[in-house]
């Protein structure tokens, strides 16, 4: 996959302590936008990363679309029918039958 820039940033010093504060242009929303409709996704995850360069005074960092695709995972096939529970019929498990073995004899 190709990765999607979309805007920038910088922390700045306040009172309050150190603040991120980001930049994005129109063409920065309609990528996310765009990413949001080919993918058919109702949110968006964006990473803040920090630039390799950075220079006083300018963004020193970048924004980055975070993608991701659902991978479907084959479900593992269930050992118990619970088709009974669903229908209100009583579960009846049926035990193992035991074998018959003369070594398993205790001496006492």
């Amino acid at each position: 996959m190709e990765k999607i820039y979309c805007g920038s940033g910088k922390i700045i010093n306040t009172r309050f302590g150190d603040i991120p504060q980001i930049l994005l242009f129109e063409e920065d929303l309609t990528k996310i936008k765009n990413y949001m409709e080919d993918t058919k996704q109702k949110s968006v995850s964006i990473q803040v990363k920090p630039k390799r360069n950075q220079e006083e005074g300018k963004q020193t960092h970048y924004l980055e679309i975070v993608q991701w695709e659902r991978k479907e995972e084959k479900q593992p096939e269930k050992q118990n029918d619970y088709s009974a529970l669903q229908k209100n019929e009583p579960v009846i498990n049926k035990p193992e039958p035991i074998e018959d073995n003369e070594s398993d004899d205790l001496p006492f």
